[in-house]
């Protein structure tokens, strides 16, 4: 055997080794979300990017909160088979998450309110006869997600605004590098605070129950369930 032939045999045995060694992610989460922003969506891929936890972000192009609602029931019975079962075929539980802000929008949040009795629209009678819709996690944040930010830099919410543009300028002042409309996104190393956001959220929570119930808080961040549960899981 040529010294030349022999060095491939070598490499690609090498490279056969390597491939066998590196497997797949076996993930525990697969997080199927509805956003009608991308600061949601780039937070939470920060967050997971260690964790066997996958962030899949369904197509939306809507701000419109009852617009995603709609979407996510739709797709909810239009893959159906990631939810007969409390695991799918690959080895993970999927979740549906729908992500929006309040950010004063009271009559499509009244609209919102309603699409939880609705059955899919493409479902007939005979088929949703027997149809048992999955769990849709909503991430219901008033004023907005910016509130969520500014409370993992600071660990509470004292003395922050109630609208929308008046929090995103106080996270401007807090979080280094933030800005609405140049860099929208969240540094997760300042947000040193993450655990307390959560403790007092959960707290906000307990008093005023869940989205549609919380609508008339002052703040709110039904996001701090999905933070808490990526942060649960296990690194990869």
């Amino acid at each position: 055997m040529s010294a030349r032939r022999k060095n491939r045999d070598v490499a690609k045995d090498a490279k056969i080794g390597f491939l066998a060694a590196v497997k797949p992610v076996q993930f525990e989460y697969v997080v199927h979300v509805f956003s009608e922003g991308e600061t949601e969506l780039r937070y939470l891929y920060d967050i997971a990017k260690n964790k066997c936890v996958k962030i899949v972000p369904v197509p939306c192009r809507t701000s419109s909160p009852h617009v995603l609602m709609q979407k996510a029931r739709d797709w909810a019975y239009e893959h159906q088979e990631f939810f007969n079962g409390r695991r799918f075929r690959d080895g993970a539980q999927h979740l549906i998450w729908v992500l929006f802000d309040d950010d004063e929008k009271t009559a499509d949040i009244e609209q919102t309110k309603a699409e939880f009795n609705n059955p899919p629209s493409g479902g007939t009678p005979a088929k949703l006869k027997h149809y048992k819709p999955p769990r849709i996690h909503v991430g219901y944040m008033k004023p907005c997600i910016e509130i969520w930010g500014a409370m993992c830099v600071k660990g509470d919410a004292k003395g922050l605004p109630h609208t929308h543009g008046a929090v995103e300028a106080a996270l401007s002042k807090i979080m280094k590098g933030y800005d609405h409309n140049s860099n929208r996104y969240f540094d997760v190393k300042q947000m040193v605070n993450t655990e307390k956001a959560c403790k007092l959220a959960e707290q906000w929570e307990r008093t005023h129950g869940a989205f549609p119930a919380c609508i008339n808080a002052t703040y709110f961040a039904c996001i701090h369930s999905l933070v808490s549960l990526v942060y649960s899981v296990k690194n990869r």
